[in-house]
């Protein structure tokens, strides 16, 4: 049963809701070992630091987190909670580039500059993903349909096209 699983800050499925199923579904984040317990993530988003994190579950689910991204210890853990640090700041950064461009598109003669910065954007956060939560599908499909809305707004039919067919593969390996 799904209320039976354990948790992870380093989730190896995700839980999707199946609306045509009605049934909550697991999708794989990673490969999974024979014999590997299933973890899914109390949290969201993934990107607090361990004292945080720690924090979090002690106050609503009143447990210590000893999964390998809390017990880390020393350099391992400083850049653990540094990485997803900058995570946030990116993923924070890219929503608010998201809402200027829906509410204010820049001037034409700007435009190929702010749609670098988002291709920029998205290398950069799609890699510190990759290295702090392995190839997280569904990490990386949130990340594609948020550059997707960006591209849209900008008017970057062609980088919406790439982002959009991103964000499908994407989600299809998270399916």
């Amino acid at each position: 049963a799904i209320s039976r699983l354990n948790h992870s800050c380093n989730p190896n499925v995700n839980r999707a809701w199946q609306e045509d199923e009605g049934v909550m579904a697991l999708r794989a984040t990673r490969d999974i070992e024979v014999g590997e317990e299933l973890c899914t993530s109390y949290i969201f988003p993934l990107y607090y630091s361990a004292a945080e994190r720690q924090t979090k579950l002690q106050s609503n689910w009143k447990f210590v987190c000893r999964c390998t991204a809390c017990t880390q210890s020393g350099d391992a853990r400083a850049q653990s909670d540094k990485a997803r640090k900058e995570l946030a700041v990116k993923v924070c950064k890219l929503g608010v580039f998201r809402e200027t461009m829906l509410t204010t598109p820049p001037h034409a003669a700007v435009l190929s500059t702010f749609e670098e910065n988002l291709w920029e954007m998205v290398a950069d956060t799609g890699e510190l993903l990759k290295v702090e939560f392995g190839p997280n599908p569904a990490l990386l499909a949130n990340l594609f349909f948020d550059a997707l809305q960006v591209a849209e707004a900008l008017g970057c039919e062609g980088s919406a096209t790439e982002l959009a067919q991103l964000a499908l593969d994407a989600s299809c390996r998270a399916e």
